[in-house]
Order: structure tokens, then C-alpha cells, then sequence
């Protein structure tokens, strides 16, 4: 595949004919050809075509390569018709292969004439197409006025002058068409009546209008001699002193008839001291050698169909396509001009118009978004124009044209989105999807919670997101989350303290919600130990309690059976005072400040009754012969008697006996 231009829709490959160039294997360099056809394709888009300047502006050329646009200089375009009638500058021009280049066209931004002067290679010193003006197409600006003429339409390529006897065209040449050294003259001719006389049919002169000396010399003069010693030959004329000619002619002969047109070509080259005449592209005869270099002088006037210094060596007939350069052409060159420019020319073989393949679409990366609108990210093609449009969703594109427009308006959930590069009939297209994420659903973490360490577990109660998917997480404090993304999930591994979870609800690319709830875990209440039973006396009936002191809850006294008053309920060693007599029941519970369920332990205070009082009876008097006494002691209504022997001696018979006897 060859290169492209940027920009354009279509375009044709054209191949020139090298097996027309038989004369020779020389290569031409800057070698103009015409392009000349007339298209469908080639007319205004108004006029269904695919042209899209009304004058014909976006056709151009390149080289081989398909890209390097190359000079072209249109002598005629025709938007209704198509037709075309282009000079082109082709850099290399093969005579042993055929040559490829090719045009292109179908480019709506173009509006300036890319038609170039420098189409003619700098050898040219004058170019006249002659239709609609005189004006030398060359940058030199040799343009012609006019004695008598008409126009001449068509002519050969597109119009020409018709000139008769006594008329002609004629300017004030610039230096390079004053020229004593090389020179290739040239012009399509067609003969109303060929003039059967002498040096006459002058094609063109350039020279003096006298014979007074030096300044008047003739340049170049080229005619064909309708009659005279030299009948039916080629002339090429010039002076080289005064008054002084050297006229060459050609060595062979040719008979022009009126109604043909005729390709006549002289070239002088001072080099190697020839002449060369041409006719149709074959040279007529062989090279003709002269003596006399030429010596034109200042005084010049360039004459077409009249020579300068003889107003009645004249002509009668049409021209078209003059052109004079100050270099000697090779016979390729001239053969090539002829084929190229003749009528019913097959120089150029023109392929069917193709579309300029465009760049390959990528419609950019999918996106997943939190919002309505986005901006696209498609290439920008080179060649082919880019189009968005909608395959499914919705969306308002701003600039269909831009390939990084943005679009509103789009949807919740997936929009597809296409984008198009078109050149001509030929389409490259890709896919995006823009996916659009719904907000998510405000979290609510549900309600904090307090709960014992007993516990072990609890079981969350976040909403359940309509939207969007919510992830549990643990800001502070410890917990294994069972199922991280259940919004009732069981939370266990709670530890003693202040837990802070978080139930954060997210959707794509939307920002999540999130809130947050606590978890209090209280420890275990301690275990109550009242602490150990007591008896006390009647007579004094308080005692010393000896609870534990808890290291969590709260430790309360309360009296469950008997009687009695705690001083204080709380203290674990308060005192209890007003007990009475028998068994009282007193219970230390701690209870929690939290959830943790209390704790409690019982113990008793016995108090006993008061002892009766000891009457040992009356004193007794005794023999040492009956050293026996029984005692009369009263018996205890509380308690428990005793006999002991403080001083003397004696033995009590039963202790706990009241009226036991002693002996001894």
C-alpha cells in the first residue's frame, strides 16, 4: 500500500506508458505530463461527484509514493462534466519502466488554487497554454499581447490562438528567452492554409526588427518552407553578425497538410554545434551541423507566427501549447510532450477512483463513571473524518466531529458509543462503553450495642443497600467480621472495651457512604464471696462482715432472714449491729454497671442467748472424816455448767453435774 495525503477522500493511480517512449532509454527529470480525462468522479459533489471545491482545488498529485504532493499547473477543470486538464510535474519520469503517481481529491477544507508555476522546471523560459489568456505559465512573466487573433476553441489540449497572415502574438522578452546558447523551441500547430512560399510559416522569432547592426540580430527563428530550394523543410535561423544569417534546415523532408495538428520542435545546441528538427516526437532527418555561433543582439522583441525583422514571412494557422527553453531537450523529452499532449493520447492509463483508506478508529478505553456526563478519548484521524454516534444507552454528544467531545446526558447502566472515521466510501469503526454507576444507598450502621463479655458475639443490623455493595470494617478496638458484606452479620472476638465498626456502601466509581456504630463489651461482674459465717453473743450482738472487695460491679449488703443493720450496704466490711438471737441471713451481691448479670453469696451470723447466771449454792461445812460434800448448784437455763477446784483439793464427781458430789 502506497502512502496517503491527510485530508482527502478518494484518489486514482495513474501510470504512464513507458513503451511509448521508444527513442531512447534516458530517464526525464521535472518531466511535465497532461492529465486529461473527464470523470464522474471528478465533478462537483452539487453535480454528483466527489470533487468538493467548485473549482476544482482539491485535486492534487503526488508521486510514486503517495504522499509527496508534486507541482501541477490546471489549465482546465469542469465541475459539471468532470473534466480535467492538468499539467504535472513528475520528478522521475522512467523511459524503461512504467511510471506510477497518483491524484487525489474529495477534501472540504481545502480552498486555495494549489495550481504552481513551478510545475515547469527552471530550463522553461516561456510556457503559453493559451487558453483564456496569453500569460506565460512559467514564473518568468514573458505574457503576450496580441496583433489580430481569435480564440481558438477547443483547439489541442483546450484553447489556442488562431492566427492569420499579418497577425501575431508578441512581448518584450526577458533575458532567458534572449539567448545565443541552448534552445528548444516548441508549439502545436494546425494549419488553416500552409503558405507555399519560402521562409515563410514562421513558427516563432525572436530578434530585432532591422538589419542596422549587432542589436537587431535575430535570436532564433523557426519556420517550415513551404516552397523555394528548400521545399517542405524544417528552418532554423539566427544571426551572427550583421546582416549576417546562418540558416540550418532540416535534411530530410516533410509535407504539412492544412486540418492536422502538428508537433514541431527545433533545438539548437551550441555545445556540440547541432540542429535537431522534430515532428510528432520523431526527429525529422538527422543532427545538421553549422559553422556560425549565434550573436543576437538587445534590441528583441519574442514573436509567435511572425518573424521579427520580416512582417510578411507570416502564418496562417492555429497554435497551442508554445514553449521555449534555454536547454537542449532530449529526444525522450520531446517524444514524451508529444504523447502526452497529442490527441487521443494513451500516454497515461488512469485506475478506477478508490477511497483513501482512514486511519484506523479506536474509540478509546471503556469507562466506568459516577456522573452524567464524560469526555471521549478517540484518535484523531489523519486521513478520514471522525464521527460519534449512539448504538445504545443514551447520551447528547456536543460535537459529533471531535474526538474528545464531551456527552451528557447519559444514562444509568451501560452506553455504548461509536466512532466512526470515514474518507470517502470507506468506514474504519470501534466501540466504547461508557458505564455509569448508580449513587450508592446512604449507609446506616443500625444502633450501637453494650453487651458482656459472656457474650461472646453480636449480631449487626445495617440497612441493606438498595444500591451498591456495603463492606463492614473495624476502625478501633478487635472483631472477627463473619461475612464482611451482610449487613446483619455476627461480629465475634469481641474483647472488653470499645469496639467502632464501620458499614461503608459503595458502587463503582461513585463515592461510598459510610457510617459508624459502637460496640461496648463489659467485662464479667466479679464473683461474691460474703465471706465466713459468724456467732456472736446476745450481749453483743454486732459483728464485723468480711465480704470480698469486687474489682468490677458493685457489692451491696442486704439482710435476707433474722434481723440486723448493715451500717453501710456497700462496704464488703461494714459492720452489722441489732442482730438478733438465732440465725441471721445476710447477702453480698455485685452487680454490674453494664449488661454483665450480678453475682451473690449468702453467709449467717448466729447469735447466741445470754448465759445464766452461776449460783454455786451455799457454802458447805464438812468432817475430815467424811470428806464428802454434795453440791447444789443451780442448773443453767442457758449454758452449760462446770466445776473446777480453785484451792484445795477435791474431786467433783460429774463437772456438769449441779449437785454432783466431791471427794477426796
Amino acid at each position: 500500500m502506497h502512502g496517503i495525503v491527510p485530508g482527502y477522500n478518494y484518489f486514482k493511480k495513474l501510470t504512464t506508458q513507458e513503451a511509448q517512449i521508444n527513442v531512447g532509454n534516458n530517464n526525464l527529470v521535472d518531466f511535465p505530463v497532461l492529465v486529461s480525462l473527464i470523470d464522474n468522479d471528478l465533478r462537483h459533489t452539487s453535480n454528483g461527484g466527489k470533487v468538493t471545491n467548485i473549482n476544482g482545488f482539491d485535486i492534487v498529485f503526488t508521486a510514486a509514493d503517495g504522499s509527496t504532493i508534486i507541482n501541477q499547473q490546471v489549465e482546465k477543470y469542469n465541475p459539471v462534466t468532470g473534466e480535467l486538464l492538468a499539467w504535472v510535474k513528475i520528478p522521475l519520469l522512467s523511459a524503461t519502466v512504467n511510471t506510477d503517481f497518483y491524484m487525489y481529491f474529495g477534501n472540504a477544507a481545502v480552498s486555495v488554487d494549489p495550481s504552481s508555476a513551478a510545475t515547469w522546471d527552471a530550463n522553461f523560459q516561456a510556457a503559453y497554454h493559451l487558453t483564456a489568456n496569453q500569460d506565460d505559465a512559467t514564473a518568468n512573466g514573458n505574457n503576450l499581447s496580441l496583433t489580430g487573433t481569435n480564440l481558438e476553441s477547443p483547439a489541442l489540449v483546450a484553447d489556442g490562438r488562431d492566427i492569420e497572415t499579418v497577425e501575431k502574438m508578441f512581448c518584450s522578452p526577458t533575458a532567458g528567452l534572449q539567448t545565443n546558447g541552448d534552445v528548444t523551441l516548441e508549439t502545436w500547430v494546425n494549419f488553416e492554409t500552409v503558405q507555399l512560399t519560402a521562409n515563410d510559416n514562421v513558427f516563432i522569432s525572436c530578434g530585432g526588427a532591422g538589419e542596422v547592426g549587432i542589436p537587431d540580430n535575430i535570436f532564433y527563428n523557426f519556420n517550415y518552407n513551404g516552397a523555394g530550394a528548400n521545399t517542405n523543410t524544417l528552418r532554423f535561423l539566427w544571426e551572427y553578425g550583421v546582416g549576417v544569417n546562418e540558416s540550418i534546415v532540416s535534411n530530410a523532408t516533410t509535407t504539412l497538410v492544412a486540418g492536422v495538428w502538428y508537433h514541431m520542435v527545433a533545438v539548437r545546441d551550441v555545445t556540440n554545434g547541432i540542429v535537431r528538427f522534430f515532428i510528432d516526437g520523431i526527429q525529422l532527418g538527422t543532427d545538421v551541423s553549422y559553422l556560425n555561433a549565434p550573436a543576437g543582439g538587445t534590441l528583441t522583441t519574442l514573436y509567435i507566427g511572425e518573424q521579427t525583422d520580416n512582417n510578411l514571412r507570416d502564418i496562417d494557422g492555429d497554435f497551442d501549447e508554445i514553449r521555449i527553453s534555454n536547454s537542449v531537450r532530449s529526444s525522450e523529452w520531446i517524444q514524451a510532450t508529444f504523447e502526452t499532449s497529442k490527441i487521443g493520447s494513451t500516454f497515461i492509463s488512469y485506475a478506477a477512483t478508490a477511497c483513501v483508506p482512514p486511519d484506523v478508529s479506536v474509540a478509546g478505553s471503556n469507562q466506568t463513571i459516577c456522573a452524567t456526563s464524560v469526555t471521549m478519548s478517540a484518535n484523531t484521524p489523519t486521513s478520514g473524518v471522525g464521527t460519534w454516534s449512539v448504538v445504545s444507552g443514551s447520551g447528547t454528544i456536543t460535537n459529533s466531529l471531535s474526538p474528545t467531545t464531551s456527552i451528557t446526558g447519559l444514562s444509568i447502566g451501560t452506553n455504548i458509543f461509536e466512532w466512526t472515521i470515514t474518507s470517502g466510501t470507506c468506514t474504519s469503526v470501534s466501540d466504547v462503553t461508557i458505564t455509569v454507576n448508580a449513587n450508592p444507598s446512604i449507609s446506616n450502621a443500625g444502633s450501637n450495642q453494650t453487651i458482656c463479655i459472656s457474650t461472646g458475639s453480636v449480631t449487626l443490623n445495617g440497612n441493606n443497600p438498595a444500591v451498591g455493595t456495603g463492606t463492614w470494617s473495624v476502625l478501633s478496638g478487635t472483631a472477627n467480621i463473619t461475612n464482611t458484606n451482610l449487613n446483619n452479620t455476627t461480629v465475634t472476638g469481641l474483647t472488653v472495651g470499645t469496639h467502632v465498626l464501620q458499614w461503608e456502601i459503595g458502587n463503582g466509581t461513585c463515592s461510598s457512604t459510610s457510617s459508624t456504630m459502637t460496640i461496648v463489651v463489659d467485662p464479667a461482674t466479679s464473683i461474691a464471696n460474703a465471706g465466713p459465717n459468724q456467732t456472736v453473743c446476745i450481749s453483743s450482738p454486732t459483728a464485723t462482715l468480711a465480704a470480698n472487695t469486687p474489682t468490677t460491679g458493685t457489692g451491696t449488703w442486704s439482710v435476707l432472714t433474722g434481723g440486723g443493720v448493715v451500717t453501710s450496704s456497700t462496704n464488703p466490711n461494714s459492720t452489722v449491729t441489732g442482730l438478733t438471737l438465732g440465725t441471721n441471713f445476710l447477702q453480698w451481691s455485685i452487680t454490674s454497671a453494664g449488661t454483665c448479670s450480678s453475682t451473690s453469696c449468702t453467709m449467717t451470723i448466729v447469735v447466741d442467748p445470754a448465759t445464766s447466771i452461776a449460783n454455786a449454792g451455799p457454802n458447805q461445812t464438812v468432817c475430815i472424816t467424811s470428806p464428802t460434800a454434795t453440791l447444789a448448784a443451780n442448773t443453767p437455763t442457758t449454758g452449760t455448767g462446770t466445776w473446777s477446784v480453785l484451792t484445795g483439793g477435791g474431786v467433783v464427781t460429774s463437772s456438769t453435774n449441779p449437785n454432783t458430789t466431791v471427794t477426796g
